[in-house]
């Protein structure tokens, strides 16, 4: 994984993303993916958050879904599925289906949108309902 290439991204992200920041009143976490190829860096708007950033791959399926899997700092892992939206270019849904560690019994779900592409790079707004469950 070429995290230079994934860390200037975020640089740039930061330096110059002008699109709308804003989120969904009932959304309870929010942020940004970067993606180059099939690598990917997300991080959330909350930095003390878990999980934040992490660094992961993504598989695109039939072109309209796939599963990226992360990897965060302290080194445990949580794989999201994502479906994109029937005549809504840019636009898909995400789910939590997985994960070790903290995130073995989250449950979150949410939206995505492509604020940005230039080639290999895309750059994504996400927000949702990230509420964890634990296993009783």
């Amino acid at each position: 994984m070429n995290t230079n290439i994934l860390a200037t991204c975020l640089g740039l992200l930061a330096a110059s993303l002008t699109a709308s920041t804003t989120v969904a009143a009932a959304d309870n976490c929010a942020g940004y993916t970067v993606e180059v190829g099939d690598q990917s860096i997300i991080v959330n708007d909350n930095a003390d958050e878990p999980g934040h950033p992490a660094i992961g791959t993504c598989k695109i399926g039939n072109g309209m879904s796939g599963t990226c899997t992360y990897r965060d700092r302290d080194n445990d892992e949580y794989t999201l599925e994502w479906r994109s939206v029937p005549g809504a270019v840019g636009r898909a849904t995400w789910e939590h289906v997985g994960g070790t560690g903290r995130w073995t019994n989250v449950r979150s779900s949410g939206w995505t949108r492509s604020v940005m592409v230039d080639r290999d790079v895309k750059v994504s707004r996400w927000g949702g309902d990230c509420t964890k469950t634990t296993a009783e």
